[in-house]
């Protein structure tokens, strides 16, 4: 995966914790992609064990699942990824093998 669509599917995953996404046409425009982009998106976050479902009365998405969005990466990778975005994520200290880190989002 580049790192723009895993950066992308970050913001996705934190849109849909503070159930801030608005309509799919909204999320898609928010994001700068077509809704179809947006849906593969999705499924992506699915096939993690994510399960999302859409409410209408609220117009947004969320989770129906405690779903956590786990990544592991080389640690260069990962210093190339936050890019001064550090708040926005938690490193999951108890995980630290070599070069490879674990991180919760």
């Amino acid at each position: 995966m580049l790192l723009s669509e895993f950066e992308k599917l970050i913001h996705l995953h934190e849109l849909i914790l503070k159930q801030r996404t608005g309509t799919p046409e909204e999320l898609a425009m928010r994001m700068g992609i077509s809704r179809a982009c947006l849906f593969r998106y999705i499924e992506r976050l699915k096939g993690y064990g994510a399960e999302i479902k859409y409410n209408r009365t609220r117009n947004c998405y969320g989770y129906t699942n405690n779903f956590k969005l786990k990544i592991t990466l080389e640690t260069n990778e990962m210093k190339k990824v936050l890019g001064g975005k550090n708040n926005f994520y938690k490193k999951n200290t108890s995980v630290s093998l070599n070069e490879t880190e674990e991180w919760l989002i």
